[in-house]
């Protein structure tokens, strides 16, 4: 399984990373709050994929639920979600503070194996990213073995096609539990 980044192709994916970057500023400075970005890990030229939207849906919906605390009111005071190049995304202003929402996030993220395929980013009013790192918590691990995922994504260390084949099962096992 070997599929090839067009220029083209890359240059689409870059761009709406960059217009994210931007909105996220925007909507910091905008509403002085905490901005919330969700994308998913999503390896190769491919984002959007059948499973990508619906995987983007449930952990907004995870999220919503944790950072509400069963409160029936929003905290977000405003949202947008898109299919972009980059794949789905969907972005967030709260008033509540980066550390507590980016613990939220990581809560989410480590609920279950299809949080893994989750990636929150939390920003603070001023647009500066609030890490795990910062928090106490350790890097991400790789989906394939114990690494940090950041190695093995940038040293390219596994097959495209063994990530994709453990995508499709944690997918599918999500999609057996939770219909």
């Amino acid at each position: 399984m070997s599929e090839r980044v067009t220029p083209a192709v890359l240059h689409a994916i870059l761009q709406a990373r960059e217009e994210r970057a931007a909105a996220i500023a925007m909507m910091a400075a905008t509403y002085n709050a905490t901005v919330v970005a969700f994308t998913l890990n999503v390896p190769g030229p491919q984002k959007n994929l059948p499973w990508t939207a619906p995987c983007l849906a449930w952990g907004r919906g995870a999220f919503v639920h944790a950072i509400q605390g069963g409160n029936a009111r929003s905290v977000c005071r405003v949202e947008w979600q898109d299919i972009t190049p980059a794949g789905p995304e969907y972005r967030c202003a709260v008033d509540l503070s980066a550390e507590v929402v980016k613990r939220t996030a990581i809560a989410v993220e480590e609920s279950c194996r299809m949080g893994r395929l989750l990636d929150i980013d939390v920003y603070d009013a001023a647009g500066r990213p609030v890490t795990r790192g910062e928090l106490g918590y350790a890097p991400r691990r790789c989906l394939l073995c114990s690494r940090p995922a950041h190695e093995c994504a940038r040293s390219r260390r596994h097959p495209a096609a063994e990530i994709a084949a453990r995508i499709e099962e944690i997918t599918a096992a999500h999609h057996v539990q939770h219909g």
